[in-house]
């Protein structure tokens, strides 16, 4: 099953609640729609808390045995370069935290033209990761013009 958290979690209270959720209905993958709203307090700084959570969640993932998906956005000016070829610092280059970049086993991006968009193609790109393998960039092709969204009956942590 899916586990997918929507809502805001705080640093130090969010792995105790996966734990538990998965505990009541185990899951084998969680998504996290944008970590970047990470609740955190006055002590530490938003790069902080995305690197505890990041490193947590790594600790608890390999401890139960979980996937996850977290997105998070690239500078603009990152991505077209990955797009052109060009070589890039990483560091500078996630949403908040270079953590976004460096923890997670395998990234990937999704790149497209506005043409592109209109003709329902987008580019997937490697991104440097921890284990992930170089791969040529490709095309995914779809309905990528409209979502869909239904209602989950389940209880979100």
């Amino acid at each position: 099953t899916i586990q997918y958290i929507d809502r805001p979690c705080h640093v130090d209270t969010m792995c105790e609640e996966l734990e538990m959720a998965y505990e009541n209905d185990p899951f084998d993958l969680l998504i996290i729609d944008y970590l970047m709203l990470l609740e955190y307090g006055n002590k530490m700084t938003q790069q902080q808390a995305m690197e505890q959570a990041y490193r947590k969640l790594l600790r608890l993932q390999k401890k139960i045995g979980f996937s996850s998906i977290l997105p998070t956005q690239f500078k603009a000016t990152v991505v077209n370069s990955l797009n052109d070829g060009k070589s890039i610092d990483l560091r500078t280059s996630g949403g908040g935290s270079y953590e976004t970049i460096k923890t997670p086993d395998v990234n990937i991006g999704l790149y497209a033209k506005d043409e592109e968009l209109q003709l329902g193609r987008l580019q997937v790109l490697h991104i440097p990761s921890r284990t992930g393998k170089y791969f040529k960039p490709f095309y995914m092709v779809g309905n990528i013009g409209s979502c869909s969204f239904y209602e989950d009956k389940r209880q979100a942590i």
